[in-house]
């Protein structure tokens, strides 16, 4: 049985004289005969309907339904397909229209916005489990075979873009991971790990592949073995006499070959060479290569001066000074008072006791002037408490 769509020039009946009018959707049934009276322009019908034979003829086409696995390469769900490749497992046709839609009732009307109109290469989601193929044949038929697809994790390999080894070793040995149903390397080996010499540094490949029942999934990584060490560092430069903004930046020699990371404190690492917001104090710069060649260290100091002293012999900062100015190469300080009178000297081994000429000054401000070997003058203030 099948539907006739009653148009808007024509009225339907059941009978050549009198009979019902049809609804506009009708089911038809083989081997009656329905009848069409014309509709005239100011809505009369004519007097004659032309007879209309319903022959309802079965689709000669045997459809399959199928499933099919493919590798997500990318194993983000999505994936590339040609779904053209499938018309020969839905029917055995060669001369039959193959349009593909994303539901049922999109091939059944043939929606538009449904039609994927690039069936050869559609970019398919795991939100569209079920593609449907509208099968049109020379008997005038259609039918609709269904595509199930569900895609299939691809190996994923461990190994980074860059290996670094040891200019002091021998070699390395680079490690595809297990699991795997065989291995391909670009030096012809097929095990799972491979040794290389420090001598051999270069580009190399890897192909592995996952077998299934009916199908298997490969991915092939690139990646370069690159000679790597212990970091040297070139100079360590220090912005300091700031209240908040002291930072320390570390440079390294370009004689370093590896991938390194720098530290404080030899536990949070970061890649960044420089440290921003840092305290006045003693600091231990660890420089760590990613590859495993080494850890060097250097001590440095972040200086400056402050602001203020007690000298009233309670043990509490009775003295004024540059802490850690002894880490100085040299160091010329002079204090001032208010006036601008100049009431001591002092180099990075000393400090000042807040006297002048075996008097002691008063509670005031006082101001200095710090001069470092490298010329730099910093200048500022700090109080004399009593």
């Amino acid at each position: 049985m099948a539907n006739i769509e009653v148009s808007a020039t024509a009225i339907w009946y059941d009978a050549q004289i009198g009979g019902n009018i049809l609804p506009d959707e009708t089911s038809l049934t083989n081997g009656v005969t329905y009848y069409a009276a014309k509709k005239t322009i100011n809505g009369c019908e004519s007097g004659d309907r032309f007879a209309v034979l319903a022959n309802i003829v079965s689709p000669t086409l045997d459809i399959n339904n199928i499933s099919i696995v493919i590798c997500d390469n990318l194993n983000d769900d999505e994936e590339v397909i040609d779904f053209t490749i499938y018309e020969s497992l839905l029917t055995n046709c060669s001369d039959c229209n193959f349009n593909f839609f994303t539901s049922l009732s999109g091939a059944e009307n043939y929606y538009e916005d449904q039609h994927m109109t690039e069936a050869t290469s559609y970019n398919w989601s795991i939100e569209t489990p079920t593609i449907y193929a509208r099968i049109d044949s020379a008997d005038h038929c259609y039918q609709i075979a269904e595509i199930a697809v569900s895609l299939q994790a691809t190996p994923i390999i461990d190994i980074p873009d860059f290996i670094g080894v040891c200019e002091d070793d021998n070699e390395i040995t680079v490690d595809a991971g297990n699991g795997f149903d065989s291995y391909l390397w670009s030096t012809g080996e097929t095990t799972q790990t491979i040794n290389i010499l420090t001598s051999n540094i270069g580009s190399y490949s890897i192909t592995v592949t996952k077998d299934y029942a009916t199908y298997t999934c490969s991915t092939t990584k690139d990646f370069e073995v690159v000679l790597s060490n212990e970091a040297i560092i070139q100079n360590i430069e220090i912005e300091d006499w700031t209240n908040t903004n002291n930072s320390i930046t570390v440079h390294l020699s370009d004689l370093s070959l590896g991938d390194y990371e720098f530290s404080l404190d030899d536990t949070n690492y970061q890649d960044n060479n420089v440290f921003t917001r840092l305290p006045i104090g003693e600091y231990t710069i660890y420089v760590r290569d990613k590859n495993g060649c080494g850890t060097i260290t250097q001590n440095v100091y972040i200086l400056n001066a402050p602001k203020y002293f007690t000298p009233n012999g309670d043990g509490f900062h009775d003295t004024w000074y540059i802490k850690y100015s002894e880490t100085e190469e040299t160091l010329d300080i002079k204090i001032y008072d208010r006036f601008g009178k100049l009431l001591k000297i002092l180099d990075k081994n000393t400090s000042w006791d807040g006297s002048y000429n075996g008097r002691n000054m008063p509670t005031s401000d006082y101001w200095f002037v710090v001069t470092r070997a490298d010329g730099k003058n910093y200048t500022g203030h700090f109080t004399l408490k009593r």
